[in-house]
Parts: structure tokens; sequence; C-alpha cells
């Protein structure tokens, strides 16, 4: 043989399809053990060729490709972990400037909620009595829609956990989302 590619048929026994052999041997140097052989068996009727078992290959693969970038794109629901709800503080009272403050906080703090930095603080209100202080952090590795979902999310559910309390606290896995009448005021005895 010569250091070409060569194709032919081989003996076989009688009777038995044609055993078409494909050899890439001395084109690696005449190493025995860097030779390639193929064996293809061909029968007049095969049950699926080559073309048919590559077309399935590609068609299994793109599905597999579709299938990764679908699971990559959708948004998983955000994950509620625990709230608080300040039980020794004033409340406030349905329908008051207090509740339109409140409402307004949380409605920014929801429009807020794509920056970029992930998070956003607030203050709604300018007399002592009906100033709103709130803010909302997004973990650092969630996405944009994640933080917007999330956010949205802990802003109708704070009001249904806490309802008419003034300090209230809202944790989600991908976020926290507090709302209180106290950011800027003194406490001479702190509790955590």
């Amino acid at each position: 043989m010569d250091n070409q590619r060569s194709w032919g048929l081989d003996a076989q026994k009688e009777g038995s399809p044609p055993i078409h052999h494909c050899r890439w041997g001395d084109s690696f140097g005449g190493d025995p053990d860097a030779r390639m052989l193929a064996t293809f068996r061909k029968s007049s009727n095969p049950s699926i060729s080559v073309v048919t078992l590559a077309n399935m290959v590609i068609k299994a693969f793109l599905i597999y490709i579709f299938l990764c970038q679908l699971s990559l794109n959708t948004e998983a629901a955000v994950v509620y972990l625990f709230n608080y709800c300040e039980p020794n503080t004033t409340t406030y009272v349905n329908s008051s400037t207090y509740q339109r403050n409140l409402n307004s906080l949380l409605s920014s703090l929801r429009s807020n909620s794509t920056r970029q930095t992930g998070f956003y603080n607030l203050t709604v209100g300018t007399n002592p009595p009906n100033i709103v202080y709130g803010l909302f952090l997004c973990r650092g590795d969630v996405t944009k829609a994640t933080c917007q979902e999330c956010v949205s999310d802990a802003a109708g559910r704070l009001l249904q956990l806490c309802p008419n309390r003034k300090i209230a606290l809202i944790t989600y896995d991908e976020c926290t989302l507090c709302n209180a009448s106290f950011f800027s005021e003194w406490q001479s005895d702190p509790q955590v």
C-alpha cells in the first residue's frame, strides 16, 4: 500500500453482505497503533442508513440546544423566606395620609426595581407623623427582571402580612424590602 488513503473490498464469507473498510494507515507515519479502521456492513435493505442516523443526531442536538436556551431564559419564581411586623409600634388608619404615602412609596419602589444597582431607598411625606421611609435591596447575582419580580411581590405581600403596621420587613431569597417611620429617628435603646 502507498502512503495515501485506500478503499477496498476485503475477502468475506460466502453469502454475507460485503464489508467495506476505510483505512488511514500509512498517512499516520506507518505506526500500526495510529491506524484507524472503520468497517461498514452493507446490506440490500438496511434498517437505518448513516444519513438518517446523522439527521437524527443533528435534530436531537438542536432540540437539546433549544431546551438549554429555554431553561436559561426562564426566570424562576421568587422564593419568600420570612417577614417581620413590628408588634410594638403604632399603626396607621386606612385611608389616612400615612397610608397614601405608604402606597406611593411602594409604587415607587416597584418602578425603581430595575435599577442597575439593585438598591433603592426613598422618603415620602413632609410632616413627621406621616413620613414613610422605605428601601429594597436585591441580591447581587439576580437579574433586573428577577429583582423587579421580587420587589413587586414583596410590596404586595408586605401589605397583606403586616396590615396597618408602620414598621415592616419582608425577605425573599432574591431581595429584601422594608418600610418604616423611623429611619432618621434616633433610638437610645435599639433592639435587634
